[in-house]
Formats: structure tokens, sequence, C-alpha cells
């Protein structure tokens, strides 16, 4: 993980705020420069009548004077030893006007904050936070509340086997070797999901007499799985809900940020199967660093997710 470059998506919220923050840290500890950028969402259907067209581009150009002025306000914040430089976008969609920009303006990071809606709230306007993690092809690292002191010594690192997971175990390594942190790895046995209904003479799950998960037996097998990049790796292995019990696990152990991978579901796949990143990125504790399953271009966008 070689960062020089970072992206920070600003809307003046005090989430975006601490985005601001934990980025200048990073930037401090990886010697790299950061963009501050904030969007101007337009309406998706422009006014057809000349005089409201008018007013609305006089609004417009109002509202970006006073983005440039707080824009101007965060350079200062920033300002020290680390490189600070600030952009205004226009475009549609917040998410895909910051993923546009980082295509044509390639950086290496982008620190974002979440506000961590959850319930009917999040379902209606979703995150542009998640969004931006589920279709970045650059590591994004999100933002929803920060410690007094910043510090970056236990890093927890959830496993979940996957090819997405071992490119994860194999990257935080840098990241720790940068702030001189320790990685601690977890994985989460989820109880298993039994159907509705059963055929033949099966009338209750409780007759089914299915054996239950071996902790031991995950607990060798993820000491084998990251034992490749670190001999004597700390490993823990909990059952429950993958999501809870990383967030839970991370403010119990004091960890100060969360490394995982994204497998960016997009569309029906992402609708049905849901991820376990985006809800750690909405709940956790401390700040979530998020990589692609693989590097690279990022395909097409499905805009109706």
């Amino acid at each position: 993980m070689n960062v020089k470059r970072i992206l920070v998506p600003v809307d003046f919220s005090a989430c975006s705020d601490r985005a601001v923050d934990f980025a200048l840290f990073l930037a401090e500890g990886f010697e790299a420069s950061i963009t501050l950028i904030h969007a101007v969402v337009l309406f998706q259907q422009e006014p057809e009548e000349g005089d409201h067209l008018a007013a609305y581009k006089a609004m417009v150009k109002g509202r970006e004077a006073e983005v440039r002025r707080r824009l101007g306000s965060s350079r200062k914040r920033a300002a020290g030893s680390v490189p600070v430089e600030s952009v205004l976008v226009r475009g549609i969609s917040a998410a895909d006007t910051i993923l546009d920009y980082q295509t044509e303006n390639p950086h290496d990071m982008i620190v974002i904050g979440t506000h961590g809606e959850r319930g009917l709230r999040k379902w209606v306007f979703g995150s542009v936070a998640e969004r931006v993690v589920r279709f970045s092809p650059i590591p994004v690292v999100t933002v929803h509340d920060l410690p007094d002191t910043l510090r970056m010594e236990r890093i927890l690192v959830p496993v979940d086997f996957s090819e997405a997971s071992l490119a994860a175990v194999k990257r935080v390594h840098r990241l720790c070797e940068r702030f001189d942190a320790s990685p601690v790895f977890l994985h989460v046995l989820e109880p298993p999901l039994y159907p509705a209904y059963f055929s033949g003479d099966v009338g209750s799950v409780l007759n089914l007499h299915v054996p239950p998960p071996d902790p031991a037996l995950f607990a060798n097998r993820l000491r084998e799985f990251v034992a490749t990049v670190y001999p004597d790796p700390d490993t823990t292995v909990l059952e429950g809900r993958p999501y809870e019990e990383i967030c839970r696990f991370a403010g119990e152990r004091g960890c100060d940020a969360i490394f995982m991978a994204t497998r960016g579901l997009g569309g029906l796949e992402h609708f049905l199967l849901g991820s376990t990143a985006e809800r750690v990125v909405r709940l956790a504790p401390v700040p979530v660093f998020t990589v692609v399953r693989h590097r690279g271009g990022r395909g097409p966008r499905d805009r109706s997710t």
C-alpha cells in the first residue's frame, strides 16, 4: 500500500471534519498530499423555462462561492506539513461525481466521513460513503467517529478465507509497517440458516442433529491462513453475526482501525446478499479501511443501486 495522494470528499458536516482530521493523520504517516473535493449536486431535471433556469444558475453560482470559501477554511485548518489542494465539481450524484473525479485524477486512497444512517432512512436515502466503498477501485477509509488522540497501534483484520480477505491480509502488512502497528485477525462463525420448510419426515430443525462448527478447527485454519504473511499471528474466532462481532470486538480490544476486503457487489446481487463490509462501515466505532478484491479499473456502475 503505497499512498502518496489522498482524496477527501467534504460536505462540511461534523463527520466530514473528522474525515479531514484522520486524512491529515494518515498523510503525515505516509508523507502524502491531500485533495479536498466537494460535489455540488445538481437537479436531475433542469427547469425548462428561461427565467427559472437563469435563477437556478445564479443560485448554483452563489452556492459555489460559499463552498469555495469553506474549502479555503478547511485548507487553512489542514495547513502544515501536508500539501493540501481543493477542488469543486458538479454532478447529479455525489458518489458518482467523486468516483468519476478519481478516475480522471488518480489518487491512492479515499478518506470519507459516514453518517452511519440505519433503518428506513438508510434504505430510502442510501449512503454516499457506502456507494464509494462499493465501487471504488482504490482503498477507501470511512470515518464515523474518532478518539481524542489519533493513533494506529492495533489494526483488526476480519478474515472469511476468501481470496478477497487474503488480499487484505497481505496488503495490511504495509500499513502496519508504516505506522508500527500490530494486526489482529478475526474470523466469525455465523450461525447456519435453516429453511422454513423441510422435505421428508423432518418436522423440526431440532431433529436435524446438525453438529455445531468446531471453533478450534477454525482457529487452526485461521492461523494457517495468515501464517504465510505473519509467522506468529494474533488470532481470534468468535460466533455470531459477522458485522456485529467485528464492531464489538474492535471496541473491546481497543483496536484503532479495521482493515477488510469488499467484493464490490452491485445491483440485484447486492440487494439480495447485502455486504458485511458496508454494515461494518455504518456501525464501526473506529475508522474502516476497505480494499477491493482486484486492483485495476472500475467497471460500469449500476446507477439504480
